[in-house]
Protein backbone atom coordinates (compact mmCIF):
# COMPACT_ATOMS: atom_id res chain seq x y z
CA UNK A 1 0.00 0.00 0.00
CA UNK A 2 3.01 2.31 0.61
CA UNK A 3 4.22 1.74 -2.07
CA UNK A 4 0.86 3.32 -4.10
CA UNK A 5 1.07 5.95 -2.26
CA UNK A 6 4.62 6.80 -2.86
CA UNK A 7 4.08 7.13 -6.78
CA UNK A 8 3.14 10.19 -5.85
CA UNK A 9 6.60 11.46 -6.96
CA UNK A 10 6.42 10.00 -10.21
CA UNK A 11 3.04 10.51 -11.64
CA UNK A 12 -0.55 12.48 -11.34
CA UNK A 13 -3.78 11.43 -12.40
CA UNK A 14 -5.08 13.84 -15.14
CA UNK A 15 -7.74 16.47 -13.88
CA UNK A 16 -8.70 18.13 -17.41
CA UNK A 17 -10.78 16.29 -19.74
CA UNK A 18 -11.24 13.68 -17.55
CA UNK A 19 -13.64 12.95 -15.22
CA UNK A 20 -12.22 13.37 -11.56
CA UNK A 21 -11.24 9.85 -9.95
CA UNK A 22 -9.98 8.97 -6.53
CA UNK A 23 -9.53 5.75 -5.09
CA UNK A 24 -9.59 2.99 -2.20
CA UNK A 25 -6.33 1.00 -2.04
CA UNK A 26 -5.80 -2.15 -0.14
CA UNK A 27 -3.42 -4.62 0.46
CA UNK A 28 -3.09 -8.72 2.07
CA UNK A 29 -2.33 -7.24 5.38
CA UNK A 30 -5.47 -5.85 6.00
CA UNK A 31 -3.92 -2.55 5.40
CA UNK A 32 -6.31 0.60 3.30
CA UNK A 33 -5.89 4.05 2.30
CA UNK A 34 -7.99 6.15 0.41
CA UNK A 35 -6.32 8.32 -2.35
CA UNK A 36 -7.10 11.57 -3.70
CA UNK A 37 -5.83 14.53 -5.80
CA UNK A 38 -7.20 17.66 -4.37
CA UNK A 39 -6.13 21.14 -5.44
CA UNK A 40 -3.03 19.76 -7.67
CA UNK A 41 -2.22 17.67 -4.48
CA UNK A 42 -2.54 13.94 -3.63
CA UNK A 43 -4.45 13.38 -0.10
CA UNK A 44 -3.88 10.38 1.24
CA UNK A 45 -6.14 8.82 4.06
CA UNK A 46 -4.31 5.96 5.86
CA UNK A 47 -3.80 4.06 9.61
CA UNK A 48 -5.98 6.27 12.14
CA UNK A 49 -6.74 9.18 9.43
CA UNK A 50 -9.02 6.08 8.19
CA UNK A 51 -11.73 6.13 10.28
CA UNK A 52 -14.30 4.60 7.50
CA UNK A 53 -12.51 2.11 5.05
CA UNK A 54 -15.29 3.14 2.79
CA UNK A 55 -15.14 5.93 -0.58
CA UNK A 56 -18.18 7.08 -2.69
CA UNK A 57 -18.02 9.31 -5.24
CA UNK A 58 -17.62 12.48 -2.88
CA UNK A 59 -14.85 13.57 -0.85
CA UNK A 60 -13.41 11.47 1.92
CA UNK A 61 -13.21 13.93 4.32
CA UNK A 62 -16.64 15.55 3.42
CA UNK A 63 -17.91 12.17 3.38
CA UNK A 64 -17.19 10.71 7.13
CA UNK A 65 -18.17 14.63 8.40
CA UNK A 66 -21.55 13.99 7.17
CA UNK A 67 -21.51 10.42 8.32
CA UNK A 68 -20.62 11.36 12.08
CA UNK A 69 -23.49 14.18 12.33
CA UNK A 70 -26.11 11.85 10.59
CA UNK A 71 -25.17 9.13 13.55
CA UNK A 72 -24.73 11.77 16.44
CA UNK A 73 -28.07 12.97 15.75
CA UNK A 74 -29.32 9.76 16.06
CA UNK A 75 -30.23 9.75 12.53
CA UNK A 76 -30.67 6.34 10.37
CA UNK A 77 -32.04 7.47 7.25
CA UNK A 78 -28.99 9.63 5.98
CA UNK A 79 -31.10 11.68 4.32
CA UNK A 80 -28.75 14.03 3.31
CA UNK A 81 -29.89 15.13 -0.01
CA UNK A 82 -26.46 13.87 -1.65
CA UNK A 83 -26.66 9.97 -2.63
CA UNK A 84 -22.95 9.94 -2.59
CA UNK A 85 -23.11 10.52 1.07
CA UNK A 86 -26.43 8.13 1.47
CA UNK A 87 -24.57 5.79 0.08
CA UNK A 88 -21.33 5.92 1.98
CA UNK A 89 -23.61 6.56 5.53
CA UNK A 90 -25.09 2.87 4.69
CA UNK A 91 -22.15 1.29 3.84
CA UNK A 92 -20.48 2.77 6.67
CA UNK A 93 -23.29 1.39 9.05
CA UNK A 94 -22.87 -2.31 7.09
CA UNK A 95 -19.18 -2.18 8.04
CA UNK A 96 -19.58 -1.43 11.32
CA UNK A 97 -22.45 -3.92 11.84
CA UNK A 98 -20.08 -6.73 10.36
CA UNK A 99 -17.00 -5.78 12.66
CA UNK A 100 -19.69 -6.37 15.64
CA UNK A 101 -20.58 -9.70 14.96
CA UNK A 102 -23.85 -8.71 14.16
CA UNK A 103 -24.45 -10.65 11.13
CA UNK A 104 -23.39 -14.63 10.35
CA UNK A 105 -23.03 -14.25 6.83
CA UNK A 106 -19.48 -15.04 5.11
CA UNK A 107 -17.47 -12.38 4.39
CA UNK A 108 -18.05 -12.58 0.34
CA UNK A 109 -21.82 -12.88 0.85
CA UNK A 110 -21.84 -9.75 2.90
CA UNK A 111 -19.77 -7.77 0.77
CA UNK A 112 -22.28 -8.25 -2.05
CA UNK A 113 -25.18 -7.39 0.34
CA UNK A 114 -23.33 -4.02 0.96
CA UNK A 115 -22.74 -3.28 -2.74
CA UNK A 116 -26.48 -4.23 -3.50
CA UNK A 117 -27.33 -1.64 -0.93
CA UNK A 118 -25.65 1.17 -2.40
CA UNK A 119 -26.10 -0.02 -5.78
CA UNK A 120 -27.52 2.61 -8.35
CA UNK A 121 -30.38 0.76 -9.75
CA UNK A 122 -29.52 0.61 -13.96
CA UNK A 123 -26.71 3.08 -13.87
CA UNK A 124 -24.83 -0.02 -11.70
CA UNK A 125 -23.49 -2.14 -14.07
CA UNK A 126 -21.44 -4.34 -12.12
CA UNK A 127 -20.55 -5.12 -8.38
CA UNK A 128 -16.64 -6.69 -7.75
CA UNK A 129 -15.69 -8.12 -4.03
CA UNK A 130 -11.36 -8.49 -4.18
CA UNK A 131 -10.71 -11.27 -1.60
CA UNK A 132 -7.13 -9.71 -1.21
CA UNK A 133 -5.81 -12.01 1.10
CA UNK A 134 -6.67 -15.29 -1.06
CA UNK A 135 -6.06 -13.60 -3.97
CA UNK A 136 -9.56 -14.06 -5.18
CA UNK A 137 -12.07 -12.14 -7.07
CA UNK A 138 -15.65 -12.50 -6.95
CA UNK A 139 -18.22 -10.23 -9.47
CA UNK A 140 -21.79 -9.82 -11.17
CA UNK A 141 -23.11 -7.69 -13.85
CA UNK A 142 -26.28 -6.08 -13.91
CA UNK A 143 -27.78 -8.33 -16.88
CA UNK A 144 -26.38 -11.46 -15.44
CA UNK A 145 -26.67 -11.48 -11.62
CA UNK A 146 -24.59 -15.16 -10.90
CA UNK A 147 -21.68 -14.80 -8.82
CA UNK A 148 -18.68 -15.49 -10.81
CA UNK A 149 -15.27 -15.72 -9.53
CA UNK A 150 -11.53 -16.09 -10.52
CA UNK A 151 -7.78 -16.89 -9.25
CA UNK A 152 -4.77 -14.97 -9.52
CA UNK A 153 -2.83 -18.06 -9.40
CA UNK A 154 -3.99 -19.33 -12.35
CA UNK A 155 -2.56 -16.57 -14.55
CA UNK A 156 0.94 -15.55 -15.50
CA UNK A 157 1.95 -12.02 -14.66
CA UNK A 158 5.42 -12.13 -16.49
CA UNK A 159 5.91 -9.87 -19.10
CA UNK A 160 6.54 -12.48 -21.36
CA UNK A 161 3.09 -14.11 -20.83
CA UNK A 162 0.39 -13.34 -23.50
CA UNK A 163 -2.14 -11.08 -22.18
CA UNK A 164 -5.88 -12.83 -21.38
CA UNK A 165 -9.33 -11.39 -21.45
CA UNK A 166 -12.91 -12.44 -20.84
CA UNK A 167 -15.80 -10.31 -21.26
CA UNK A 168 -17.69 -10.20 -17.77
CA UNK A 169 -21.11 -9.15 -19.26
CA UNK A 170 -22.14 -12.87 -20.29
CA UNK A 171 -23.64 -15.91 -18.85
CA UNK A 172 -21.38 -18.27 -16.45
CA UNK A 173 -21.76 -19.13 -12.71
CA UNK A 174 -18.58 -20.39 -10.55
CA UNK A 175 -15.16 -20.42 -11.40
CA UNK A 176 -14.31 -19.00 -14.64
CA UNK A 177 -10.29 -19.83 -14.60
CA UNK A 178 -10.62 -21.47 -18.22
CA UNK A 179 -12.81 -19.55 -19.94
CA UNK A 180 -10.11 -16.73 -20.39
CA UNK A 181 -8.81 -16.53 -24.21
CA UNK A 182 -5.89 -14.92 -25.67
CA UNK A 183 -6.32 -11.16 -25.61
CA UNK A 184 -7.08 -9.23 -29.11
CA UNK A 185 -7.68 -5.82 -30.56
CA UNK A 186 -10.87 -7.10 -32.22
CA UNK A 187 -11.99 -8.68 -28.79
CA UNK A 188 -11.57 -5.30 -27.12
CA UNK A 189 -13.27 -3.67 -30.22
CA UNK A 190 -16.06 -5.43 -29.30
CA UNK A 191 -16.41 -5.26 -25.90
CA UNK A 192 -15.63 -1.33 -26.37
CA UNK A 193 -18.50 -1.08 -28.87
CA UNK A 194 -21.00 -2.95 -26.68
CA UNK A 195 -20.18 -1.04 -23.69
CA UNK A 196 -20.37 3.00 -25.70
CA UNK A 197 -23.84 1.36 -27.35
CA UNK A 198 -25.46 0.32 -23.72
CA UNK A 199 -24.72 3.79 -22.33
CA UNK A 200 -25.55 5.82 -24.83
CA UNK A 201 -28.66 6.76 -23.51
CA UNK A 202 -26.64 8.68 -20.08
CA UNK A 203 -23.15 10.05 -22.73
CA UNK A 204 -22.09 9.92 -25.70
CA UNK A 205 -18.87 8.76 -26.79
CA UNK A 206 -17.71 9.71 -30.21
CA UNK A 207 -16.18 7.44 -32.51
CA UNK A 208 -12.89 8.71 -32.23
CA UNK A 209 -13.19 8.18 -28.77
CA UNK A 210 -14.37 5.07 -29.48
CA UNK A 211 -11.47 4.15 -31.23
CA UNK A 212 -8.54 5.52 -29.01
CA UNK A 213 -10.25 3.37 -26.23
CA UNK A 214 -10.62 0.09 -27.77
CA UNK A 215 -6.60 0.24 -29.28
CA UNK A 216 -5.14 1.93 -25.79
CA UNK A 217 -4.91 -1.47 -24.27
CA UNK A 218 -2.40 -2.80 -27.70
CA UNK A 219 -0.16 0.44 -26.58
CA UNK A 220 0.41 -1.14 -22.66
CA UNK A 221 3.92 -2.15 -22.52
CA UNK A 222 5.49 -4.13 -19.76
CA UNK A 223 8.63 -3.56 -18.64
Amino acid sequence: MDEVIATDKKLRIATIGTTPLHYLIADANGNAATIEFLNGKMIAHKGNDLSQPVLTNSVYDESVKSYKNTSSSGGSSFAYGNNSLERFGEACSMVQQFKAGKTTKPVIDYSFDILSEVAQGNSTKWSIVYDISNKAIHFKTNRFKEVKSLNFSAFDFTCTATAKVWDMNQAAIGNINTKFENFSADINKQIVETAANESSSEVSISEKSREALWQFAAGIKCK
